[in-house]
């Protein structure tokens, strides 16, 4: 029976196109061999033709072309809320998009006023996991509502709502009227429940939203961005209230280093996952755990 190691370069790619980026890069640090592997643009071709299928057409003619780097663009799990969200009224008076130095995409959301608060987007093609929810968002001074609004995320299938409990958390009465929230400084809000999309599901799209549609006027509110963050499954949260942590760092890169954060036992499920795709696709039986055991003894 072969080991993993002698099948042949076609066969890899093949496994590891169903690899999400977290994998490969626990995947690499596994051994020589898969490190070199991982660095295959042709291992990164077919994870971006098997992730994002919606893009038919690439236009791979360009003289620094790398399918790497176009996955991990895509791959990228936020959303800035002035370029990629539905916001509702989004012009003058109600809204407005401001061009600053201050947010990684280059623009931020601003409310003026408005009744009908109504911010969301789509994560497309998310992979299996367990992810924190996080906003990226400053209050001003303006802000004199009292009534609580609502932060939500949801699953979606090919443009249909998975029957998964959907995520709700509603801000205390008040939440934005507090001293600490009104300095002007960005912060990072951390919503308290976390989302999880099962194995089973495959890759989701998950729709996340800011809103509250009333008859009460909302105002000094102004937006960056939303973003999935990976955690561990083996860490229990209880916590039920949002986590603010203030924000002073000018992220000066679009390359979201805090999605790098992945579960310790992604190398062993990455693994396991080759191993059900070569005898499903294949028909041959080969233990890629013992034989990664093996080959690093050697």
């Amino acid at each position: 029976m072969p080991r993993i190691f002698e099948l042949p370069c076609e066969i890899h790619c093949e496994i590891m196109s169903n690899l999400t980026e977290y994998d490969i890069q626990h995947l690499g640090g596994t051994c020589h061999y898969f490190k070199l592997l991982t660095q295959n643009q042709d291992v990164w071709k077919g994870m971006f033709k098997t992730r994002f299928i919606q893009f038919k057409t690439v236009d791979s003619s360009q003289i620094n072309f790398s399918w790497k780097d176009l996955y991990l663009e895509k791959a990228l799990l936020r959303l800035s809320a002035a370029q990629d969200m539905s916001i509702a009224h989004n012009n003058a008076p109600y809204w407005e998009i401001i061009q600053t130095r201050e947010s990684c995409y280059g623009h931020t959301a601003k409310l003026g006023s408005v009744c009908w608060l109504d911010v969301n987007g789509i994560i497309k093609r998310v992979p299996p996991g367990v992810y924190q929810i996080q906003w990226r968002m400053r209050v001003t001074s303006s802000a004199q509502w009292n009534e609580p609004l609502d932060f939500t995320a949801s699953l979606e299938k090919n443009g249909k709502p998975l029957e998964t409990p959907i995520i709700k958390y509603t801000t205390p009465d008040r939440f934005y009227r507090q001293k600490e929230m009104k300095g002007g400084s960005w912060m990072i809000a951390t919503l308290p429940e976390h989302l999880k999309i099962n194995d089973s599901f495959g890759f989701t799209d998950v729709r996340l939203s800011h809103e509250k549609k009333s008859g009460q006027w909302k105002s000094g509110l102004e937006l960056d961005w939303v973003r999935l963050v990976p955690v561990s499954h083996k860490i229990k949260y209880s916590r039920h209230n949002m986590l603010i942590n203030l924000d002073y760092e000018i992220i000066q890169s679009n390359k979201d280093k805090s999605s790098k954060s992945v579960t310790i036992q992604a190398t062993q499920m990455a693994l396991r996952l080759g191993e059900y795709v070569v005898n499903r696709v294949f028909g041959i039986q080969i233990p890629f755990l013992s034989s990664l055991k093996n080959y690093n003894n050697e």
